[in-house]
């Protein structure tokens, strides 16, 4: 399993840059479309759960109100592995060009339904920057845009100005954690994501 030389040098020149990246096409189509069927299954079998906020766990809707599954390491299929190979391979490549100690992967399906959002936040609990990087690649096909009306687009909020994404299948947005503010605008449509965050943690 190898990442394309110019798909690297690409992501690593806009993080150097800009502390985000923008890359379509990633990943293998047949990857995603099976990653897309794993995210659909779990949540018609109702395995997504209402995400929670903070240290403390806390389900506050008027802040956060999409729904999620945690990947269990111990449980993972094919192509999930096989994305989780892909993740480790970045995490070397981030932690060697950008003098970071990940040392560990956090990794969730999220579906956010008609009406749902997140509001502007960091990826980092309070007082915490244990989250080094966070990784994004969206399931959706057919993702639409309105002209009126938000469909689930991520806000990155930059130093001197915002950016809209749309969230369309396999696109991929990589940020620093602790530098860039984001949030989810209301989706009229299910819009499904896998997040990865790349993170420093103490074991014991």
């Amino acid at each position: 399993m190898k990442i394309k030389a110019n798909k690297t040098a690409f992501i690593l020149e806009e993080l150097e840059s800009k502390d985000y990246c923008i890359i379509d096409d990633l990943f293998p189509e047949r990857l995603i479309h099976n990653l897309k069927d794993n995210a659909n299954e779990l949540y018609h079998k109702s395995y997504f759960k209402q995400a929670a906020i903070g240290k403390n766990k806390i389900i506050d809707k008027t802040i956060r109100s999409d729904h999620i599954y945690w990947w269990n390491y111990s449980n993972l299929d094919f192509y999930e592995k096989q994305y989780l190979r892909y993740l480790k391979l970045f995490q070397k490549i981030f932690n060697r060009n950008f003098y970071l100690s990940t040392n560990f992967i956090e990794i969730f399906y999220s579906v956010y339904e008609p009406d749902t959002f997140y509001i502007k936040h960091v990826d980092n609990f309070k007082n915490s920057n244990t989250r080094k990087i966070t990784f994004i690649t969206y399931l959706n096909y057919n993702w639409k845009a309105f002209e009126n009306s938000s469909n689930g687009e991520l806000v990155l909020y930059l130093e001197n100005n915002t950016l809209k994404v749309e969230p369309i299948f396999n696109r991929t947005v990589i940020f620093f954690s602790e530098y860039v503010p984001h949030e989810v605008l209301p989706a009229k449509l299910h819009r499904f994501a896998i997040t990865s965050w790349f993170s420093q943690k103490m074991f014991i």
